[in-house]
């Protein structure tokens, strides 16, 4: 069975694709650890293709559902919600952070209840994209030929994540970048693993 944050990381790829009434939890739960290759090119290809520019220093997906995401303010260390397409860095309520960049960044919102209160919810970490791994978005979209291991890998490395009491960035392929995901969705004492719910849950 795949890690949970593996899970999520495709099922975010996935998130606006219609898989014709699929569950996708029970597709996930039965695919094959040596198929995880081939399943991440495609679906991080499925999800450059509607990449465009929109004429700002943020960038976007184009997208038909619309839908929101958490996102964090590293001025203020509050989050807010914008629409789940752009893609962090992006324009927080603050303004800039004192090095000029944006200081919006997505937030990975997780819970261990069902039906979780405000209370019940936590930041497990933090993701922004590099300059350089937008590049590889946009590359990505203008030829599926540019969507190989070797490219997802670079691009991958070009995302960082950062635990929210931390200040240290790490790219996802790094051993400290891993090991935070792991212990996002590690269970509890109980067993439990936690889920991302959205702010648009309802």
């Amino acid at each position: 069975m795949l890690p949970e944050w593996l899970k999520y990381e495709i099922k975010k790829k996935l998130e606006h694709v219609n898989l014709d009434g699929l569950s996708l939890r029970d597709w996930l739960n039965d695919l094959d650890r040596k198929w995880v290759i081939g399943i991440t090119c495609g679906c991080v290809f499925i999800f450059m293709l509607v990449l465009f520019a929109s004429g700002s220093d943020e960038l976007l997906v184009e997208s038909k559902t619309k839908g929101k995401a958490w996102f964090y303010d590293l001025n203020t260390g509050e989050l807010f919600v914008d629409n789940a397409d752009k893609i962090p860095p992006i324009k927080a309520p603050s303004g800039r952070l004192p090095s000029g960049e944006h200081a919006g960044v997505l937030a990975y919102v997780l819970s261990f209840a069902a039906e979780p209160n405000d209370s019940d919810m936590f930041v497990a970490y933090l993701e922004k994209m590099t300059e350089k791994g937008k590049k590889y978005e946009l590359l990505f979209r203008k030829s599926k030929q540019e969507v190989t291991e070797k490219t997802i890998d670079a691009w991958n490395s070009e995302r960082l994540i950062c635990e929210p009491n931390d200040t240290e960035w790490h790219s996802v392929n790094s051993e400290q970048g891993q090991a935070i995901m792991k212990q996002a969705f590690k269970q509890d004492s109980i067993g439990q693993k936690p889920k991302y719910f959205p702010p648009n849950r309802d």
